[in-house]
């Protein structure tokens, strides 16, 4: 699951449940941080 908290210049993007490191979380994680957003793992 994506939440995703964008506040002015600010975006940051909380992956949970893919564990970030392997398969769709890590791909979507390196997708949003190459569209600007920090991500929290």
């Amino acid at each position: 699951m994506v939440y995703q908290v964008d506040k002015q210049t600010h975006k940051v993007a909380l992956v949970t449940g893919g564990g970030g490191n392997r398969g769709i979380g890590r791909e979507t994680s390196r997708q949003l941080a190459l569209r600007g957003y920090h991500v929290l793992i």
